[in-house]
């Protein structure tokens, strides 16, 4: 609504966008089954290793104004996990999975 001010915070508006996004695109991929795991896999690495970098930022405003040092380690933590999470799922992600679907016929027998 015009005038409304967001009650999200720009990072937390693109997190949804792109949430949003991966929903609609997912669907599309329901006609490939086999499609659905490795792009869940990449999606859920996309987001692990973004969470990783705004918590790690955040953590370094903090350390660097020498504010909060609670909070700033519990970030450091925090990023840490989720940049686990995120290789955890990259095994899942097949990246030959996703060439041979969007080569020819005669690029895929070659591969």
């Amino acid at each position: 609504m015009p005038g409304v001010p967001d009650p999200l915070s720009e990072e937390q508006r693109i997190i949804v966008e792109f949430g949003e996004a991966a929903t609609r695109l997912r669907q599309d991929l329901s006609e490939v089954p086999e499609s659905v795991r490795p792009f869940t896999a990449l999606i859920d690495s996309i987001i692990n290793f973004g969470t990783c970098e705004l918590r790690m930022r955040r953590a370094d405003r903090l350390q660097a104004l020498g504010e909060r040092d609670v909070e700033a380690a519990w970030l450091v933590e925090s990023a840490l996990a989720h940049h686990e999470r995120g290789l955890q799922a990259l095994p899942a992600v097949r990246l030959r999975h996703w060439a041979r679907l969007a080569c020819s016929d005669d690029d895929c027998q070659r591969m």
